[in-house]
């Protein structure tokens, strides 16, 4: 078989992929120093890190906070733990973490502890809650919220934040109510490892102390929503770890998701974390759309969305049920809405039916319009059904007067300026445009100056970039106003992922009320 010049490249590419994946899992297996490779490939000028501040008078009690820039006391506090079967590894060496978890939102704590053969079980985990108090006693001055604290780790790591999680007794020590943990997120965890048999873990765990070191001997109804990733090709700690963590928190009634990845072994998981790698397993995507859902306001919307079955909109859709919200599907053939949810309400629906609009929207907190296409054949920028909805909607709402549900209208980037006082749409070359493609561009930017005319609905226009990709959430994106953004290389781009993610937060936060906003990379 013969392959093209180009073909041997990608080739040659997905090897060297594989190899390093496999190198630097081997590496993070090993606690070695030859992480920080993976540190200086993780973006850093996103937060800003405080480092070896000290949380106990021992060696080893230190930590680092990395505080995401602009951070205003709203940031969720996640402290993590990594691993190194209790006896290796280093705070600094996981500076990856925080660069992806800080690029979301929050402030990270990672912690040194003591180790094996300096201290057996449980010195180490009440270093871990010692790392915790100091934790919530200084988070004002990084700009965490204490009021959606969350505990992670990995492997060795993951047991210490599955304790404090699930046995109340070392957090109590420093007044610290383990049902004040907003969630728990587990990457590859020992919690379930009863006969200790194997090498130095009979030394580290003292025989008195088999029942206390078990994580699944204190799940109760009180435990907090879990998160548990496992690779199914671990065989340094078995899945069947979480398997039975996962089963018991579920007969408890707790909130537990756990995903098992084909295929990975012990260390992907948490390498995956690593921005530069973060292709290899869905451990970013996961992770975040757990510490989202339940570090939100626990009073759900819900929120009607029109135009469910698009692109956009079906993104849209899955965000909000992501995060506890009820939402409204709404389409004109219902049976095109595939997904199924226990909040997810799918009704039929057409924009140009007033009083069906009304009945739908009454009942809402927020309605989403995320349409496109023409009505009609006038050939005029109004025959576009982005005007056409937005007219129908200001009108059924502001019909209804105080009380009406906020309109969150996703725009399009025609509107957005490229220049000072040029939008991009007038940098197109409309002889090159399908006519259609023309006229609701136009459309879009009709609807725009109509909305700018509206003092009695609080709308908000969402403007995408012009690349709108099929790339993964990652919780990032930059808020603009009504200017194109661009990232480091120019591109003017977000996953709709990412951008149903912004459109959300803006759902619940509501911070640009009666303005247009550009939402990219």
């Amino acid at each position: 078989m013969r392959y093209s010049r180009a073909e041997k490249l990608r080739t040659a590419q997905s090897c060297t992929l594989r190899y390093l994946v496999v190198l630097v899992a081997a590496i993070a297996i090993s606690g070695c120093s030859p992480l920080h490779v993976v540190n200086g490939l993780s973006p850093s000028s996103h937060y800003q890190l405080t480092s070896d501040i000290a949380y106990g008078d021992l060696d080893r009690q230190t930590l680092d906070v990395y505080a995401p820039v602009g951070a205003d006391g709203s940031s969720p506090l996640l402290v993590y733990f990594y691993g190194g079967g209790w006896r290796k590894g280093d705070k600094s060496h996981f500076e990856f973490v925080a660069s992806s978890l800080t690029r979301a939102g929050y402030v990270v704590v990672i912690a040194d502890y003591r180790r094996f053969p300096d201290v057996v079980f449980p010195a180490f985990i009440e270093d871990g809650a010692m790392a915790v108090a100091w934790a919530m006693k200084n988070a004002d001055d990084y700009g965490a919220d204490t009021s959606k604290l969350f505990l992670m780790g990995h492997s060795a790591g993951a047991h210490t934040a599955a304790l404090l999680s699930l046995d109340s007794y070392y957090l109590a020590k420093h007044g610290i109510d383990t049902r004040d943990i907003d969630g728990l997120v587990g990457l590859s965890g020992p919690y379930d490892f009863l006969p200790i048999t194997e090498s130095y873990l009979p030394e580290l765990f003292p025989e008195d102390t088999h029942f206390a070191s078990q994580p699944v001997n204190f799940v109760s109804a009180d435990s907090p929503p879990t998160l548990l990733i496992h690779g199914t090709d671990d065989d340094l700690v078995v899945p069947a770890n979480s398997e039975s963590l996962a089963g018991k928190l579920a007969a408890a009634g707790v909130d537990v998701t756990l995903k098992l990845y084909a295929g990975a072994g012990h260390a992907l998981t948490v390498v995956s974390l690593a921005p530069p790698l973060d292709f290899t397993t869905q451990a970013v995507e996961d992770t975040r759309i757990f510490l989202d859902a339940h570090s939100r306001p626990t009073t759900p919307l819900d929120i009607a969305v029109f135009g469910a079955t698009g692109e956009v909109g079906s993104h849209i859709v899955q965000e909000a049920l992501n995060r506890g919200h009820r939402v409204t599907a709404v389409s004109r053939d219902p049976a095109q809405v595939e997904l199924r949810h226990e909040r997810l309400t799918v009704v039929e629906g057409d924009l140009l039916d007033p009083a069906r609009v009304s009945e739908i929207v009454a009942r809402q907190d927020v309605v989403v319009l995320s349409v496109r296409g023409v009505i009609g054949d006038s050939g005029e920028p109004d025959s576009a059904l982005q005007f056409i909805a937005a007219e129908s909607l200001v009108d059924v709402l502001s019909r209804q007067g105080d009380g009406a549900a906020r309109l969150l209208h996703v725009g399009g980037a025609g509107s957005l300026e490229v220049e000072p006082g040029v939008m991009y749409a007038e940098k197109l070359p409309t002889i090159a445009l399908p006519r259609g493609l023309e006229i609701e561009i136009l459309g879009q930017i009709l609807a725009l100056e109509f909305y700018q005319k509206v003092d009695d609905v609080d709308w908000t226009y969402v403007t995408p970039p012009r690349n709108l990709t099929n790339g993964p959430r990652t919780g990032t994106y930059r808020v603009g106003g009504n200017e194109a953004l661009e990232d480091d290389r120019g591109r003017m781009r977000v996953s709709r992922a990412d951008f149903a993610a912004a459109l959300v937060d803006e759902a619940e936060q509501g911070l640009h009320s009666r303005s247009q906003i550009s939402i990219a990379y």
